[in-house]
């Protein structure tokens, strides 16, 4: 019974049991079904839950590649680090309501809500509160000379979090900006990137290694820079070594090209309409 008391806790909250799973335990109640039920739940609404959303969710989406990422300051000087931490923290209470209210795993891919703070609904171009997307700040390295609408300063606190509706563009994880962010290259999407992360992380099924003396997708783009990426994309998978893997991954990730590198909607990209279509092998 203490085993299982320690097992609860560390598992779902990273720490050493309380006093109320020690009594259980103690008692030799913490096995009976119901009891270990309602501790479960009891434990999920805790502060201490934040633990398992941090490290098991985290780990499992790859949250802690996003510490890591460098978008182009030239291309998006709206970045910053408060803006990473809102992409992380976005999908961090996305992960926490399904959790604590039970939902399936089908929410995870298709849930019709998430969480947004001032400067999140900005990137996404939503309201917050009332207030238009226009209506907030916009800060970063060259992106204005001064800051915009100094006197909500203190209305749009960067912890001030709200549940929302999404968008109808906008369902489950696949379309936060934090995902769609840390599959990306610096200056441009990475359909790749995006293909190859949801074979492994949703279809768990990773793609093998590029076989040895192909040549990368870098170098076909090098060799063809006047073309889409789709065209550049359909260039390397006419090397036959090339199309067993990509042939899997460019539909998955071409169909998230409405969103740009750091997971803003776009219609169009470098002046063409963007082509979101594909057909699954």
């Amino acid at each position: 019974h203490h085993a299982l008391a320690s097992r609860l806790s560390y598992f779902l909250w990273s720490s050493i049991p309380d006093q109320e799973l020690l009594d259980l335990a103690q008692r030799g109640e913490l096995a009976n079904p119901e009891v270990l039920e309602s501790q479960v739940r009891r434990m999920l609404t805790d502060w201490r839950s934040e633990a398992l959303v941090r490290h098991f969710f985290g780990q499992y989406l790859g949250l802690g590649i996003l510490r890591d990422v460098s978008p182009d300051p030239e291309q998006f000087p709206q970045w910053n680090d408060r803006l990473r931490a809102a992409m992380q923290r976005e999908t961090e209470l996305f992960c926490r309501a399904i959790m604590q209210d039970d939902l399936s795993i089908d929410a995870l891919m298709r849930g019709d809500f998430t969480f947004i703070n001032p400067r999140l609904a900005e990137h996404y171009s939503m309201d917050f509160e009332g207030m238009s997307p226009a209506d907030l700040f916009e800060q970063g390295p060259g992106f204005y000379a001064g800051r915009r609408r100094e006197r909500n300063k203190d209305y749009l606190h960067e912890e001030r979090w709200i549940r929302v509706d999404s968008p109808q563009n906008r369902r489950g994880v696949l379309t936060h900006a934090s995902i769609l962010t840390l599959t990306s290259n610096p200056t441009a999407t990475s359909p790749v990137k995006r293909g190859k992360w949801i074979m492994e992380t949703i279809l768990c099924d990773p793609p093998p290694a590029a076989p040895p003396n192909v040549p990368s997708f870098e170098e076909t783009q090098s060799e063809h820079k006047d073309i889409t990426l789709r065209e550049q994309l359909a260039i390397h998978r006419a090397n036959p070594s090339c199309a067993s893997c990509h042939d899997v991954m460019d539909p998955l990730g071409l169909g998230f090209e409405n969103f740009d590198a750091i997971g803003r909607w776009r219609d169009t990209d470098s002046g063409l309409p963007v082509d979101a279509s594909g057909q699954l092998i």
